[in-house]
């Protein structure tokens, strides 16, 4: 059995999913998803602003259940995992990573006892 893909996702990633862009669409067809309030915010104001009231809250009510909370480790493992590998990766890998990571451990699911963030190998 192939493992379920999980993306943490960010405003820009939701609109190209939405406009149609075919690597969006590939890559989150069959994964969890997870995203923030705050980008659900941003999303919100996008569709206010170019297609009005009604279509915001259609796609502000679609997305909605998507909404992970981000809690204070989230911010101190992703940012540090940031440091560590020294990347520029878009906030919402780091978001993902550490918010996908909390789940695990608290579901006992994490096979080294819990310690989601490996150091990055040696080059």
């Amino acid at each position: 059995m192939r493992p379920v893909k999980k993306f943490f996702l960010d405003t820009y990633a939701i609109l190209e999913y939405l406009r149609g862009n075919a690597e969006y669409l590939n890559r989150m067809s069959g994964a969890e998803l997870a995203t923030s309030l705050l980008n659900l915010m941003e999303l919100y104001y996008v569709f206010l602003r170019d297609h009005g009231e009604k279509a915001a809250e259609s796609v502000y009510s679609t997305y909605r259940h998507y909404q992970a909370e981000i809690i204070d480790e989230d911010v101190r493992s992703g940012m540090a995992l940031k440091l560590r590998m020294k990347i520029e990766e878009s906030w919402s890998l780091i978001r993902g990573r550490a918010r996908l990571c909390h789940r695990r451990a608290v579901a006992d699911e994490v096979p080294d006892g819990g310690r989601c963030f490996q150091e990055p190998a040696e080059r």
